[in-house]
């Protein structure tokens, strides 16, 4: 099969331990970067996703994926090479995270399509609708490409600009290719696997970044100087263990 190699970068949910990919989102480290800049004003205190941001966990993976064509995605930016975005792990069980339809508050920050978004009350969302309230529709289409292939969002922020802070991604659990399958491996119920992590990766955490100059933002917003800031600092910190250098380009790497 085609194929091409992905960095991506997961902080941990709901736990201090490594949490993995499957059914879980991610991002480059640019987009994780600066989602911390708004995310840990308060490094000591609780976030979203209920961990402190001093002690969060940040797991940096190489993965092989499927190369596709998908047209006519709405969260890609125009970019076919990946299916439309799926947002995952707020289903209130994180031993079992599931994923559903790009939801509002990932449209906001991609800005993609919000049309087919309504509240409980059938009318349609906007910018102060909580999120608990606010449903997004998906095509079957749509939502079939993205439980297949890995999903990918434009990360921007600040719906007034166009500056862009990399990318998110959405990793669906059904086709992880097991330790031994290829990517692109057809089971013998006819699914076929997409995607694959490579058996290193790279993991710090949040007072390690702090100390190298991770910086974060008392207000709702952003600049790309704080996010390169930021952005180098997870870079200083993962070149500084006591290992090999990273790179995501070695596929002797990955599990056969």
């Amino acid at each position: 099969a085609d194929t091409k190699l992905l960095e991506v970068m997961r902080e941990s949910e709901f736990t201090y331990d490594v949490d993995y990919l499957m059914n879980h989102n991610s991002g480059t480290i640019e987009a994780d970067a600066a989602w911390g800049s708004l995310s840990a004003r308060s490094p000591h205190k609780n976030s979203t996703v209920n961990v402190t941001f001093y002690d969060a966990t940040f797991t940096l993976y190489c993965l092989e994926i499927l190369k596709v064509d998908i047209p006519d995605t709405f969260s890609t930016g125009g970019n076919s090479s990946y299916s439309d975005y799926m947002s995952c792990n707020n289903n209130g069980n994180p031993t079992d995270p599931q994923c559903i339809c790009d939801n509002w508050d990932d449209r906001l920050i991609s800005k993609s399509d919000r049309s087919v978004c309504h509240t409980s009350k059938g009318k349609k969302c906007w910018f102060f609708t909580p999120a608990e309230d606010c449903t997004c529709t998906c095509s079957k289409e749509s939502w079939d490409n993205s439980n297949k292939y890995t999903g990918m969002m434009p990360v921007y922020f600040d719906i007034t600009s166009d500056i862009q802070y990399g990318q998110w991604f959405s990793h669906p659990k059904l086709s992880e290719c097991m330790e031994s399958e290829e990517v692109g491996a057809v089971r013998a119920d006819g699914s076929e696997c997409t995607w694959k992590r490579h058996r290193e990766a790279r993991i710090v955490k949040g007072w390690q970044v702090l100390q190298n100059g991770f910086t974060t933002s008392e207000w709702v917003t952003i600049s790309p100087a704080m996010a390169k800031q930021n952005t180098d600092a997870f870079l200083k910190s993962i070149a500084q263990a006591p290992m090999q250098p990273w790179g995501c380009e070695d596929p002797v790497s990955v599990l056969v």
